[in-house]
């Protein structure tokens, strides 16, 4: 009795779908099943054009599209699309500002020659108080005066590339960014020459690098370039971030603010190249030279606000101030040759000097502080005119003409002194950026 109970109960199971999906319990008897359509009409006629009307009696049920690996779009492939769809990438033309060391001075401050008096004119402009030019071993040059240069401003107009790209998402938005700028190359020449207007007779003008003597001023420890000078500064600057924006904490106000957290990485290297010859007799000519290098490597996390306010259904503005919390770590060296006698002599009585190179690695912390003004104008469906202002300020950055101590040992006989100083200084840079940004969708 209990199998066939169990039988009769498992037949009735197997038969109940099929009902079910035969005919629809809530229509009148005699109505086409569920899920099923009736063909098309032809010539007015139901059923396929058959005269007489009625219904052909054929039916094709609706299918869902079949979904396999190599046709059609799964749940997953649609979500990845979308996405994209709605993403976005900006190209914009930098023009910035650089803090190049403006006015740092290529060598050591002197002490005046008479107690009381002021300090040289180390520019060499002022006629009547200029720096008296000194050969650390045979002594004061006769009517040579010496000009020590210092590092104008050639970072005014440095240009660049920043490519952004946007992925919007129903949580927020991937956003990435990698900028550019050119190398900066500034460039001081200076060849002796003989200027007529001196106060009492005609003078010889030749570039030098003044020096310190243990540390302390002094008004005559100097080396001379009287066959020429030039100093190189180089710097480059680029660097690269990603963050995620999240939706704004109120959306659908005038103006909407969101959190930004993310992670940034800059690069700031220096150079700086002193160069030039002093012969001091016919048969001993010294090759001065002072390099200096650094490397910055700043990276760490970043957070910040991001606050966007549309004036109208084609212009935005927005602001975004960012603080990154940064690790600098850098390389640093300093290389010096022939700043007192030659590496190399054929006179055997010549006292030799050895070129020197200090180097160093070290981390430091290093914040930065960066705000951007923005503005948007939709020309298009798909593009966008977008400008900006934006200044970065950071510390704890190493700069090359900030590195080297120009220092020299009590007597030009002994071995030279300047080497690494490893100061840290601030960095700022700021400038406008215009471009454009193409909306996939």
């Amino acid at each position: 009795m209990k199998f066939w109970t169990t039988g009769i109960f498992v037949a009735l199971g197997a038969l109940l779908p099929t009902l079910a999906l035969g005919q629809n319990q809530w229509d009148a008897p005699g109505l086409p099943p569920a899920n099923y359509f009736e063909p098309s009409y032809s010539n007015g006629y139901p059923g396929g054009g058959y005269p007489g009307g009625g219904y052909s009696g054929g039916y094709e049920q609706l299918l869902p599209e079949r979904n396999d690996q190599y046709g059609g779009d799964s749940l997953r492939r649609l979500t990845i699309r979308e996405a994209f769809a709605e993403s976005y990438v900006r190209l914009d033309y930098m023009h910035w500002k650089i803090n190049g060391g403006d006015g740092a001075l290529l060598g050591a401050p002197v002490a005046p020659s008479t107690l009381g008096a002021p300090p040289p004119d180390l520019s060499g402009r002022n006629r009547n108080n200029r720096l008296q030019a000194t050969n650390a071993i045979t002594g004061l040059q006769p009517q040579t005066f010496v000009v020590v240069p210092t590092l104008e401003n050639e970072f005014d107009s440095v240009n660049g590339l920043r490519g952004t790209f946007g992925i919007p998402t129903l949580a927020g938005t991937l956003e990435t960014e990698i900028f550019y700028f050119e190398q900066v190359d500034n460039v001081i020449t200076i060849n002796p020459f003989l200027d007529n207007q001196s106060p009492a007779s005609a003078s010889t003008i030749i570039a030098g690098t003044t020096l310190f003597i243990n540390g302390a001023l002094s008004p005559d420890r100097m080396i001379l370039y009287n066959d020429g000078y030039q100093a190189i500064q180089k710097t480059s600057f680029w660097g690269t971030e990603a963050n995620w924006i999240f939706n704004p904490f109120t959306p659908n106000v005038p103006t909407e603010i969101s959190p930004i957290l993310g992670f940034r990485y800059i690069a700031l290297h220096d150079d700086l190249s002193i160069r030039g010859r002093d012969i001091q007799s016919p048969t001993l000519t010294l090759n001065h030279m002072i390099e200096s290098m650094t490397r910055n490597h700043i990276f760490g996390p970043q957070i910040g606000l991001r606050a966007q306010s549309y004036l109208g259904p084609r212009f935005e503005l927005g602001a975004e101030v960012k603080f990154i919390a940064g690790i600098n770590s850098m390389d640093e060296s300093v290389n010096t040759s022939e700043i007192f006698n030659p590496t190399t002599s054929a006179d055997p009585n010549q006292t030799l000097e050895p070129n020197r190179s200090f180097n160093n690695h070290r981390t430091r912390f290093a914040p930065v502080f960066d705000l951007a003004l923005t503005g948007k104008l939709q020309v298009s469906p798909h593009f966008k005119l977008f400008a900006s202002y934006e200044f970065l300020l950071g510390t704890g950055f190493s700069r090359a003409f900030d590195n080297i101590n120009y220092d020299s040992p009590p007597s030009a006989t002994s071995a030279p002194t300047i080497r690494l100083k490893s100061d840290l200084q601030e960095f700022m840079a700021h400038g406008f950026a215009v471009g454009g940004e193409f909306v996939f969708r």
